[in-house]
């Protein structure tokens, strides 16, 4: 079985003789902000996260709006549940400082972490993690 990321696996199993209603998939939005002072503007930037047990990379797409140069994505998550995540930047496992870090309990420098609320009128706000679920080795996955 792939690792146990927070928000992985779960709520399947019913009761005897009971239905389990699984929640239905909402958008989430995750960015990254684009240029930083000392830091020259990204050329590629993903996500990876617990969600899938950090197997795919998410790409994220540069704002055409905002003269910020952030980042972003919009992909579906399983309400309430909190997941880990890290961003993938120019082939690099790196964190943002506009995202809670959270320790991964082996050294890596942390997580990101993204709380999707059971309902739509709760805030995207963060808590605190499950589990210290690592991202995969760096470099993993990150070729490109």
């Amino acid at each position: 079985p792939a690792p146990g990321g927070v928000g992985g696996g779960g709520g399947r199993g019913g009761g005897r003789g009971k239905k389990c209603a699984m929640r239905e998939p909402v958008l989430v939005s995750v960015s990254y902000p684009g240029t930083t002072p000392g830091r020259r503007k990204p050329k590629k930037v993903a996500v990876a996260g617990s969600w899938d047990g950090w197997r795919e990379l998410l790409e994220l797409k540069p704002s055409t709006v905002s003269q910020d140069s952030s980042w972003s994505v919009i992909f579906k998550l399983v309400p309430g549940r909190t997941y880990q995540f890290k961003f993938v930047v120019d082939g690099k496992w790196v964190l943002a400082s506009s995202w809670k870090i959270v320790s991964d309990g082996v050294g890596t420098g942390g997580n990101h972490i993204l709380e999707v609320p059971e309902s739509p009128a709760e805030e995207h706000g963060p808590a605190a993690p499950r589990d210290g679920t690592p991202p995969p080795a760096a470099g993993a996955g990150a070729a490109g």
